[in-house]
């Protein structure tokens, strides 16, 4: 099944509200790290708005940032996890991750021929043009006899 431009746009935007509200719902919930998991949070938030928008007008970036955000998310929900022990919302939070950058993966636009072509020699000798080009190369041995 192949998803639609307009169909992975919601699907991405539904998948990053899912991880994104469990992991505000996991961060109220942590005693140490509280202040560098907000800021971690609202940063992830903003940069999910202009990964969205470039989604949306189907920026040839969006795709592959698309990723790096979902592989940042699945790491803040380890390090959540590392800190609270909570099996349930994490793992949650770590499938939808997982299935967010499954999305961007398949969504990658499809890959341009990076190599340049192959040279190819030829086995025939190439005449280079010049004033000797059309001279007639000295003969060797015996010079011909002369009949009269």
């Amino acid at each position: 099944m192949v998803l639609l431009s307009d169909e992975r746009f919601v699907v991405i935007t539904v998948i990053l509200g899912i991880v994104l509200l469990a992991a505000a719902w996991l961060e109220r919930h942590l005693v140490s790290h509280m202040y560098p998991e907000i800021l971690a949070l609202i940063l992830i938030t903003t940069v999910s708005y202009i990964l969205l928008g470039g989604i949306e007008k189907e920026r040839k970036w969006a795709w592959p940032f698309a990723s790096i955000i979902f592989a940042l998310l699945l790491a803040n929900n380890t390090f959540v996890w590392w800190q609270l022990r909570a099996i349930g919302a994490t793992t949650i939070a770590a499938v939808f991750s997982i299935f967010g950058m499954m999305v961007a993966f398949v969504s990658l636009p499809e890959k341009t021929n990076l190599r340049p072509a192959v040279e190819t020699y030829t086995t025939e000798p190439v005449q280079q043009p010049g004033p000797l080009a059309n001279a007639q190369k000295p003969r060797r041995g015996r010079p011909p006899k002369l009949v009269l």
